[in-house]
């Protein structure tokens, strides 16, 4: 009983592991329209939040030192993020490169 268990848990994890590798295949993304071609990975694509919302993604990996680097969440559009709040996320981004990444 205990070994059937194991082995559907396994099944399972392995099944999903083999989904998220095609589904991380599928949002990559190999190069840009009217772009150079960069040394980095990116990956956009929309992660389900319920039955009719979907956030849209972009990852880029980092070029140099990635485990030293924070994630940095960029959150713009929508009825519910004004002007001003979605500027100063852009605005500090670019700040943040600036002093910390060169």
């Amino acid at each position: 009983m205990v070994f059937v268990f194991l082995t559907d848990v396994v099944v399972c994890v392995g099944a999903t592991h083999r989904a998220s590798e095609e589904e991380e295949e599928a949002d990559r993304i190999v190069a840009l329209p009217r772009q150079p071609k960069v040394s980095f990975q990116q990956f956009s694509g929309y992660v389900t939040a319920s039955k009719v919302d979907a956030l849209f993604y972009w990852h880029t990996e980092a070029t140099r030192n990635p485990f030293s680097k924070p994630p940095v969440l960029s959150l713009n559009g929508g009825y519910q993020l004004s002007l001003s709040l979605s500027l100063s996320l852009y605005i500090y981004i670019y700040i943040y490169q600036y002093i910390y990444v060169h």
